[in-house]
């Protein structure tokens, strides 16, 4: 809990099918499963909670949820990335998700800016269902979240 008093508690991500997002989350990123019922799974990857549910896990009619296109952005959220302490973990994850049949949509390259190069690079893949998923390292060294510039 922060100095505010609150803290992010989960992710919510609703979900067509919760086994092949569930595989995903367990086999590439190693979640570990803290709950699960019929149409929802409680996980946590990287000391973070996460929630998949399929629509009835949630009491909601199918037919209210809009179908994302897996090759559209979209306002909102529309990926998470996962920063990795060394390159050498995040492109061995990459490639174990690559090598099962995960399609990639970008392999971790180093990025660059108005052709100079930055500290960031990374990846991205794509789950089950498309969401868009981003393996990433700063040769920075950080491997935490960013703090605010003051």
């Amino acid at each position: 809990v922060s100095k505010a008093g609150y803290a992010i508690d989960h992710c919510q991500f609703i979900v067509e099918k919760l086994k092949p997002e569930l595989e995903f989350y367990e086999k590439i990123l190693g979640a570990k499963v803290l709950k699960k019922a019929p149409h929802v799974a409680q996980i946590e990857v990287g000391k973070h909670v996460f929630i998949l549910s399929e629509p009835e896990g949630l009491l909601m009619d199918r037919d209210v949820i809009v179908q994302k296109e897996a090759n559209k952005f979209y306002p909102g959220i529309d990926h998470i990335g996962f920063l990795y302490k060394d390159a050498a973990a995040m492109n061995d994850a990459y490639q174990k998700a690559v090598n099962a049949g995960y399609r990639g949509l970008m392999k971790p390259t180093p990025m660059l800016y108005y052709d100079k190069p930055t500290p960031y690079t990374f990846g991205i893949l794509f789950s089950p269902e498309g969401f868009q998923v981003e393996f990433e390292i700063e040769s920075g060294g950080r491997y935490g979240p960013r703090t605010l510039y003051q």
